[in-house]
């Protein structure tokens, strides 16, 4: 625990982890800096795919890459490419974690070593977490991905650096449930896979008191208040999963993945039915349509007496599943123009039947934010994120670092539209939130500083 911060703070080390396959050739495989080219790395003289930034960090990330770097030579025969070709992440995750069970299982020369001890103790063994082994035989689609894995393990690894398919099997179910994502310093998107064996001991919520951020391998519990005791895994929380989701897609998402259903505050909250109301015809509130049992409403009255009938109800219910599937799956290919007038013109079609904090009505926000230029559109992106506030606020916890990038970019677009007194009170919350949950240093941080003090 650190006591140099305002915040409690714990710091975790991964058991295992890797790169993202989209972000080998731009990170160094040990400590997963980042850089602009290829050529500022480091290749393995033998597989000539690993990178590094230099022979420190070489040799630091030899006993998690001595495996995978003859399977990278052996792939290469299998596929008949004429240099070594990586494996898909969810291979060399596995492959790194088996390796290391395996070499500690044994004792092996590499346990003594640095590269392979430095700073990643637990205090459970992997074999003593959370596995869901059973749930994950019964699931057709679970348990053929893990036969897809290990039949390149098989083919691609040598026998000495692999268990027995059980043990594999063991070791995959606890690192497909109970592994995180390592993200980027800036919080802003994954860039690999870590198995935490003391962070997972948390568990979820979709209100949580605490969030987790990286840097390099590093994983840091933070609290979003000063009430929580992170030395209490029965009253700490931190969430697994896209919290910008309806009630239904959480449980979903979380069944399907993890095999439980959620019961937290939030989804145990009649208000969360907020993010799919309605709007009222008449004086434009927001009108719920499932009620505290999660069951859709037959008909449903707005506080000013009007009421809303079930093919109302059963209107918005279609609409909503409707335009979940349009927005996600919107064609990469579209001319952007196309795409932003196509969104614009969705979103107005709606406005009269689904409320602003409908979570499916602000996913078009969203998706039209993505297109808009951050400095010549900076008048529709404030209109856009103000209009989602609302929604955002329903999902996120106060002091959640997504709550407050969202009310520094509404700062941002304030003060590029020379709206000084706006942009101070958006730049202020998102500070007071930063300086919280993420800490004075950092680098999201630092950026709301340097625009709070711009005039």
């Amino acid at each position: 625990m650190t006591t140099d911060h305002p915040v409690q703070t714990l710091t975790f080390y991964p058991f295992a982890y890797a790169l993202l396959d989209e972000e080998v050739a731009s990170h160094c495989w040990y400590c997963l800096r980042e850089t602009c080219t290829t050529n500022q790395l480091r290749k393995c003289s033998t597989c000539k795919v690993a990178l590094y930034c230099d022979k420190k960090c070489q040799n630091l990330g030899w006993s998690d890459h001595v495996a995978e770097c003859k399977a990278f030579l052996n792939n290469k025969d299998i596929v008949g490419d004429c240099s070594p070709t990586i494996l898909p992440v969810e291979v060399r995750m596995l492959a790194r974690i088996v390796w290391r069970y395996k070499c500690i299982l044994k004792d092996n020369k590499f346990v003594s070593s640095e590269g392979f001890s430095l700073n990643r103790s637990s205090k459970r063994s992997i074999m003593e977490i959370c596995d869901h082994a059973e749930d994950i035989r019964r699931d057709s689609y679970a348990i053929d991905k893990f036969e897809s894995i290990y039949q390149k393990l098989t083919l691609c690894y040598d026998k000495k650096h692999i268990c027995d398919k059980e043990t594999v099997f063991q070791l995959h179910c606890r690192n497909f449930i109970n592994r995180h994502s390592i993200s980027d310093l800036d919080y802003m998107k994954e860039i690999a896979k870590g198995l935490f064996l003391d962070l997972c001991a948390y568990n979820h919520s979709c209100a949580p008191n605490a969030v987790y951020t990286c840097s390099s391998f590093v994983a840091t519990l933070r609290s979003l208040s000063k009430d929580v005791d992170l030395n209490n895994i029965s009253t700490t929380f931190y969430t697994y999963i896209d919290l910008l989701l309806s009630k239904q897609l959480r449980r979903k998402l979380l069944s399907e993945t993890w095999y439980f259903k959620c019961y937290c505050t939030r989804c145990s909250d009649v208000n969360d039915h907020l993010l799919t109301s309605i709007r009222c015809f008449e004086c434009n509130h927001a009108i719920m349509i499932f009620d505290e049992k999660d069951s859709l409403k037959t008909e449903a009255t707005c506080n000013c007496g009007h009421k809303i009938t079930e093919e109302v109800i059963n209107r918005a219910l279609i609409l909503m599943r409707s335009l979940d599937t349009i927005v996600s799956n919107l064609p990469d290919d579209n001319d952007p123009k196309d795409k932003l007038q196509f969104l614009t013109d969705l979103a107005a079609k709606h406005k009269h039947l689904l409320h602003g904090s409908n979570i499916y009505y602000v996913k078009i926000f969203q998706s039209i934010i993505g297109l808009l230029d951050p400095v010549r559109d900076s008048s529709d992106l404030l209109k856009y994120h103000e209009q989602s506030i609302d929604c955002m606020k329903l999902c996120f916890p106060n002091r959640h670092p997504a709550l407050a990038y969202h009310f520094m970019n509404m700062g941002i677009f304030s003060r590029r539209l020379n709206d000084d007194r706006r942009a101070e009170n958006y730049l202020k919350q998102a500070y007071d939130m930063l300086k919280f949950s993420l800490g004075e240093d950092h680098s999201m941080t630092k950026k709301c500083v340097d625009w709070l003090e711009k005039r």
